[in-house]
């Protein structure tokens, strides 16, 4: 045992003298202190980590530890992906190393980073953007990059600019609380959340503001609601705990806002006598409303409210026509909203309306129901039937090309509301195909089969699966394989431009894929030049080695006797053969005793040994 030890120490010598030595050279030689975020890399041993071969410094050696930086700048994403490819090779430019541990290794120019030009990163930042400090967008709980994050975390000290979105819904709180869609600019800008520009009463809702309507306050029709359901250490936070109450406001009828003076004497129909011009303006046309109940059109729901005029003409001294008016189909007088994405109707002249709408309102009494729509081209199944119908039917502005300006002049001379539906409903692709509506989240690993997504995914859930990895792949999965998590081998990485976990191609199926050498190199087989695991090991346990027995085939010393009750670490002790690396030591071992053994007998039977 005193030889075994004696020669330990000598291979201990022989691997960290030279380390010792060249440590004390980097106090020699540096330029300087590296600073906090790279002091791991101190020391001249670790000088080749960025100065290739003791050259000048290279960019390839910051992008191979900066890899969310080179997705970037790859891609043409973000500050490094619109730079010049010359400036992106040369990093020191921006970034000064050895000048010590405080010094932060960021050239943000003469005004420093508050004075930074952010269009250079593809975001200009306007308006209100503009006056917000940089550490109010650029903080750890607004990022949405699964790499950056990953990536932080892993890192905790180092700061990073990178991994935010541009959708408002992503740092800011949605005050209207999923009342009205996450597309923010269509109705905010970046000077302020108040006014909103973008919206109309008149061309945005199903209720224009005519008359007195439109000097009411908001928060007249809108009452406040108090949120009681968002946590309060939710982030981003909401900036009021109250918000207006924007979708299920009643308005089909006057009674619904204001209080009925007459107590029910005359009805429920206030439009009949009165107008949005006044409350003591009235109209006068309850006589003409009670006498078109006797024509073949008695006026229903929405159409109660319509001004005569509307159909029957008389504007401007113009004689009112009163009969041959047609009346047999809705697209008589109203325009196909849909633009011809519905086929024709019973005159060829646009769908049949009433098929889907009645009289109470275009969209409050809708008859298209879940059973209509499975008799189309795409019944709906699984998750899909609790879809919201505009999540698939979005709105398409090139629809608004369509629209005749014949019709347009016909509408506005009538004074007729401009109503049309911009909603797809005739897709240009397969809509049997699931890449026609949802992103590959695979980014092109699994060319498209003849099922598609439907070979491994469910309808019920995208992560409920047909797919089997024992069956469907070449790895069975057995032992302490079946129950890893799959993102332990299909980490995230950066595919054809997005970050998608990474499945095809796979690496070799050798335990050294994935596993570090614990034996370092030791127990390699010289033809295959790396260890053969599963020569020892199964999959159920790292240890015991399953299959490893201390004796031939295995290892010519077989155990026997007080050896076969020994400790394997005190023939095996563990060896320092890296830094923060330590393996138990196996070759080469001698295998006589007095290798192992000190003789107790100081030589005296040397002489009995043949």
């Amino acid at each position: 045992m005193g030889l075994l030890v004696s020669r330990l120490g000598a291979v201990s010598a022989l691997l960290f003298g030279l380390h010792g030595t060249l440590a004390l050279g980097a106090d020699v030689f540096s330029p300087g202190d590296l600073s906090r975020a790279h002091a791991a890399l101190q020391g001249i041993n670790k000088c080749g980590s960025c100065h290739p071969q003791g050259g000048q410094l290279a960019a390839g050696s910051c992008l191979e530890c900066h890899t969310d930086i080179g997705a970037r700048a790859r891609t043409g994403k973000g500050l490094h992906g619109t730079m010049p490819k010359p400036e992106l090779n040369t990093c020191w430019t921006c970034h000064h190393e050895h000048q010590g541990r405080e010094f932060t290794p960021i050239d943000w120019g003469r005004g420093g980073m508050q004075g930074f030009d952010h269009r250079r990163t593809g975001w200009p930042l306007n308006g209100k953007h503009a006056s917000q400090d940089c550490g109010n967008c650029h903080e750890t709980r607004r990022m949405v990059d699964k790499a950056v994050i990953k990536r932080a975390s892993e890192q905790s000290s180092r700061k990073t600019f990178l991994g935010l979105s541009t959708a408002c819904s992503d740092c800011h709180f949605d005050e209207h609380r999923a009342q009205v869609g996450q597309l923010c600019r269509n109705c905010h800008t970046e000077q302020g959340w108040k006014p909103a520009p973008g919206f109309d009463h008149d061309h945005d809702s199903a209720f224009p503001l005519l008359g007195k309507h439109e000097e009411v306050e908001c928060s007249g029709c809108h009452p406040p609601l108090e949120d009681k359901s968002t946590p309060a250490d939710l982030f981003p936070r909401p900036v009021r705990k109250t918000h207006p109450q924007l979708v299920g406001i009643d308005h089909q009828t006057c009674d619904q806002c204001h209080k009925d003076p007459h107590k029910g004497e005359f009805g429920e129909s206030c439009d009949s006598c009165h107008t949005e011009k006044g409350w003591k303006i009235i109209g006068g046309t309850q006589t003409d409303r009670a006498f078109h109940r006797t024509t073949r059109f008695p006026l229903r729901g929405k159409h109660m409210r319509v001004d005569c005029k509307a159909c029957h003409g008389g504007k401007d001294g113009q004689l009112a026509r009163l009969k041959g008016l047609a009346f047999g189909s809705c697209n008589d007088c109203h325009a196909d909203a849909h633009l011809d994405q519905l086929g024709s109707g019973k005159r060829g002249r646009g769908p049949d309306c009433d098929s889907c709408h009645t009289e109470v309102g275009f969209f409050e009494s809708m008859k298209f129901t879940l059973a209509r729509h499975d008799k189309t081209d795409y019944p709906l199944a699984g998750a899909h039937r609790a879809v919201p119908c505009l999540s698939c039917h979005k709105d398409d502005n090139s629809l608004r090309q369509k629209i005749p300006a014949a019709t347009v002049r016909e509408l506005k001379s009538k004074g007729r509301p401009f109503l049309f539906s911009l909603a797809r409903f005739h897709f240009p692709s397969n809509t049997k195909r699931c890449e026609t509506c949802h992103r590959d989240e695979h980014a092109g690993q699994f060319p498209p089969g003849p099922d598609g997504c439907l070979a491994c995914h469910k309808l019920t859930s995208f992560k409920d699966l047909n797919f089997d990895h024992d069956r469907d792949t070449d790895f069975r999965l057995t032992g302490k394989h079946a129950s890893t998590a799959c993102g332990s081998c299909h980490r995230p990485e950066q595919i054809q431009g997005t970050t998608a976990a990474r499945y095809r191609p796979m690496a070799q199926q050798t335990c050294a894929e994935c596993h570090r050498d614990v034996h370092v190199g030791q127990l390699a087989d010289a033809s295959r030049k790396q260890t053969a695991c599963e020569r020892c090991h199964g999959t159920s346990t790292f240890k015991p080695a399953e299959h490893f027995k201390h004796q031939p085939p295995f290892t010519p010393f077989l155990l026997d006797g007080a050896h076969g009750r020994a400790a394997c670490r005190s023939c095996h002790p563990p060896v320092s053969v890296d830094t923060g690396v330590t393996a138990a030591y196996y070759k080469p071992l001698p295998a006589t005793c007095a290798s192992c053994h000190v003789d107790v007998h100081k030589g005296e039977f040397r002489r009995m040994v043949r």
